[in-house]
């Protein structure tokens, strides 16, 4: 009913246009026509299916604990709530689609010409309704909502271009919490688009004082508990520190030499590359996380190694996560966020599950193979890079556009970034990288709508 509020608010501020647009409302109303169909058909597609349920990870997802637990509060409470594995399907199948009708309703709600209108809606939805996407709505586990929370916040970012008012505001307050409360990472990325609330919310014209300090004050106690429950998330962090350290921080000498010395057991290296090469019924990580040595070795200081390590390797944090070869003899992406943005989050054994042979394939966002993926995520990155720099007398609108597209791409590969630091073991990359894959793509979609709109003006001129 929120979000139906707002539709309805910001589709009265519609105006007139010329024979070769049609008006927002008429727009906004197809969009949604559209996607519900859409929705319609990926819940009848769902019906049938066996959700995924993960042996070693699944279950901490019905436990809910406020503070403390594995995994995020909001994502074990929605679960454990719902119970049914099939419901939360459903439930996630659902959501889904809500958030890209939002997304889509948002991008033609700046009035472009009608061409571009419904070249915006053809793309998003192929996008939203692409293989590597609807596969996720299968999986007992945080990869759906995650996706579907992060397209709901572009979407309230987007409508805040053209009016900040108190009710987007909130939008995009409600927002950050339902990001911030599915993945502990996302506890620190989101206090980027919470900072840029705040300078909306005092830079508004249309709030009185009381309401700017009341949805300030919950702006930053929403920014104090996100990173109060990240930092009380501690055994992915346990985890995740032996990972990265075996998987990727191992394969450079010098940076091998640098964990010996600051005390890591050799035996976990052992057990890391036993478990990966056998089947023995846990995860690498999870079982060097239990070795005794290691976990006493973590507890004497190597909770903060990865923290450490990132302030005496500059070039390891800053450059790593983009030209990450340049430190090694492999000579290739393997270990980039490249890697994740160009593969997606399918792999052989993934496409083998009902969902994923059952939905069409669609090559026009996600390649066939990883090369012909970096020649995609290239193209994306291309027109981004144009329509930044191909300005002709823009508009307000347009410059607004122009910075927050900015914004999106500072915003996006900080989630990557942070992800690669902490998360992105070259086995699991594509899961971890999967938000920065679609957020880029999302970005080169409302990208490419202003290049076109450019055009088409200085066409006109």
């Amino acid at each position: 009913m929120v979000i139906l509020g707002i539709l309805e608010s910001e589709l009265t501020d519609g105006k007139l246009m010329n024979i070769r647009n049609v008006s927002s409302k008429s727009t906004i109303n197809l969009t949604i026509s559209i996607g519900l169909a859409l929705t319609l058909f990926r819940l009848f597609q769902v019906r049938n299916i066996e959700p995924i349920f993960g042996p070693y990870d699944a279950p901490s997802y019905f436990n809910f604990v406020f503070s403390g637990g594995i995994r995020m509060p909001l994502i074990t409470f929605i679960f454990s709530t719902i119970e049914n594995h099939f419901a939360i399907v459903v439930f996630q199948t659902f959501v889904s689609g809500i958030g890209w009708i939002l997304l889509c309703a948002s991008i033609v709600r700046l009035n472009k010409n009608i061409f571009v209108n419904f070249l915006s809606i053809t793309l998003i939805y192929f996008l939203g309704y692409s293989k590597q996407v609807v596969y996720l709505d299968s999986g007992i586990d945080a990869e759906s909502l995650n996706i579907s929370f992060l397209v709901i916040l572009l979407s309230a970012l987007i409508f805040s271009l053209k009016r900040s008012t108190t009710s987007i505001q909130v939008f995009i307050l409600l927002s950050c919490i339902l990001f911030a409360g599915v993945k502990s990472i996302n506890g620190v990325t989101v206090l980027i688009p919470l900072m840029y609330l705040l300078v909306k919310i005092w830079r508004s014209n249309e709030s009185n004082l009381i309401t700017k300090k009341i949805l300030s004050a919950l702006t930053i106690l929403t920014s104090l508990l996100s990173v109060y429950l990240f930092s009380q998330i501690q055994n992915t962090k346990l985890y995740n520190t032996s990972a990265l350290i075996n998987s990727r921080l191992w394969d450079v000498p010098d940076w091998k030499e640098y964990i010996i010395e600051q005390g890591f057991p050799v035996q976990a290296r052992s057990t890391f590359l036993r478990f990966t090469n056998q089947n023995l019924g846990s995860a690498p990580d999870a079982a060097v996380g239990n070795q005794p040595d290691y976990i006493k070795w973590y507890q004497a200081g190597g909770s903060n190694f990865l923290l450490k390590f990132m302030l005496t390797h500059p070039g390891y944090t800053f450059l790593g996560p983009v030209v990450y070869p340049v430190f090694t003899k492999e000579l290739n992406f393997e270990n980039t966020i490249w890697r994740g943005a160009a593969d997606g989050i399918l792999y052989f054994e993934s496409r083998q599950h009902q969902l994923a042979k059952i939905w069409p394939e669609n090559y026009i966002f996600w390649a066939k193979d990883r090369s012909t993926g970096y020649v995609q995520v290239s193209i994306f990155v291309l027109i981004i890079a144009i329509s930044l720099l191909a300005f002709r007398n823009p508009t307000k609108l347009e410059l607004s556009l122009r910075n927050l597209i900015i914004f999106l791409l500072f915003f996006t590969f900080s989630m990557s970034y942070f992800a690669w630091w902490f998360g992105s073991t070259p086995s699991d990359l594509g899961r971890h990288q999967f938000p920065f894959a679609v957020s880029l793509r999302v970005i080169s979609i409302l990208s490419l709508t202003l290049l076109l709109n450019n055009l088409i003006k200085l066409k006109r001129s």
